[in-house]
């Protein structure tokens, strides 16, 4: 069923390539499908070729269509029959919707405004507040009954609408920056109090203020910074953990040191256009992939008939030298291979074309030319015109000929194992770079660091 399929997009691209005057076959493709697969006809192995990547990339092109339809259908707009409002009282979201009604449709804004608070929902906001405002002026501190080092009299509330500032009342002790007098000796700690002021101001609503008296004890330090910070953050995820033991979650802490913290679960949903993209591009690369492949085996092709010719042109040498003919010889030569199971050479595989080719009528001229044809290389068409002349002039002098051909190849590959091991040091250098580099940043961090 795939195969039909495939075979059938085949046939389309085919026609609409003719149409536009272009042939469905390259010569250039077909000469390279001739060399990787000898045993096929080009125009065959063409067609199969490109019915297995159209049907890839067709493939690809359906499912991103799909998954895109997919998203477009679960992303359809929903029916709106009522608004959240927005958190706190002074809060507005402003909400894009679209009427539909008898008059048609059109875009409306709709503004949210927040719910106004009841007199105990005041209250709370402003023990919240002061909670809030109690673990900021903390500032370098663990606690407000041993206070060391500066205190954070800027502090500000989560709450919209709610001002919060503080005033030492001895400002001997704290100034209004919240420093601790140098001068000051506390010994086993020295108490005074702070004025925490609170004023929340809403529209519609008079402006509403508490004045809270906060106690604090004045004591030498005993840590750093860095340690008393370390405390606190464990000290918090201690106590998160602790309250919530008998439930089925655990609340992460919202701020550590009067810092807000907040965490965020990464998205997994898709946008249609993104996967329509993402489905395209995958298609596309398919299709590549598939001629780059043919491309690389071409390559390797090229490359192995390149190494093998020493060693063909050697057994031909001893054999026709021995006394046998040029076609006893290749048939030999042909046997041998077919017997040995392993790794698939395409120059043996050109050689039995060509033996068939022979047993079907063809001279022996002609299949040795057709053979240096098929091959491409410069070796094999020398090799090829030798062979050819073996016909009309025959053997004599062939092995002198073969003999020169033979030092020539092992000239030839000698500079191929040159050239192969350049290859190689040249891809070698970028990871020879990358670890230049970073023996290097291995070395100069400490060194900077040090510094």
């Amino acid at each position: 069923m795939k195969g039909e399929i495939g075979t059938k997009i085949t046939d389309i691209y085919y026609r609409w390539k003719d149409r536009r005057g272009k042939p469905a076959i390259s010569e250039a493709k077909k000469a390279r499908i001739r060399a990787v697969y000898p045993e096929k006809l080009p125009e065959q192995a063409a067609r199969e070729l490109d019915a297995r990547r159209l049907m890839a990339g067709s493939l690809c092109f359906l499912l991103a269509g799909v998954l895109s339809l997919l998203c477009g259908i679960f992303s359809e707009p929903q029916v709106e029959t009522c608004l959240a409002r927005p958190e706190g009282e002074i809060s507005q979201d402003v909400v894009d919707l679209e009427l539909t009604g008898s008059g048609g449709s059109f875009p409306v804004q709709v503004k949210v405004t927040g719910r106004r608070y009841s007199d105990a929902e005041l209250e709370q906001l402003f023990q919240t507040a002061e909670e809030e405002a109690r673990k900021q002026v903390l500032g370098e501190n663990s606690s407000l009954d041993a206070v060391w080092g500066k205190l954070n009299f800027r502090t500000e509330s989560s709450i919209e609408g709610m001002r919060v500032s503080w005033s030492p009342q001895e400002t001997c002790l704290v100034d209004t920056n919240g420093e601790i007098t140098t001068e000051v000796v506390f010994g086993e700690g020295k108490a005074t109090k702070l004025d925490l002021t609170l004023r929340y101001e809403a529209e519609n609503r008079a402006p509403v203020k508490r004045v809270i008296e906060v106690p604090i004890v004045l004591v030498e330090p005993s840590k750093t910074p860095e340690e008393a910070f370390q405390e606190r953050v464990e000290a918090s995820l201690r106590q998160a953990d602790r309250e919530g033991r008998e439930t089925d979650i655990l609340n992460l802490p919202e701020e550590i040191n009067g810092e807000p913290v907040t965490f965020y679960r990464a998205e997994t949903g898709g946008k249609p256009g993104t996967v329509l993209i993402l489905g395209i591009l995958a298609g596309i690369a398919v299709l590549y992939w598939e001629e780059q492949k043919l491309k690389e085996a071409y390559v390797r092709r090229n490359r192995e008939l390149a190494l093998d010719y020493g060693e063909l042109v050697g057994k031909l040498n001893v054999l026709i030298g021995a006394g046998l003919p040029v076609r006893r010889t290749w048939e030999r030569i042909v046997k041998e291979a077919e017997q040995k199971a392993g790794k698939k050479h395409y120059l043996y595989e050109e050689m039995a074309l060509t033996l068939h080719a022979m047993e079907q009528g063809i001279s022996e001229d002609q299949a040795y030319r057709e053979f240096g044809k098929r091959c491409g290389l410069p070796p094999y068409l020398r090799l090829g015109s030798l062979l050819e002349a073996n016909g009309t002039k025959g053997t004599k002098g062939l092995t002198g000929l073969l003999e020169k051909e033979a030092a020539d190849a092992f000239l030839e590959r000698l500079q191929l194992a040159r050239k192969q091991g350049e290859e190689v040091n040249a891809k070698l250098l970028l990871p020879m770079l990358l670890l230049f580099a970073l023996v290097l940043i291995l070395l100069m961090v400490p060194a900077f660091l040090a510094f």
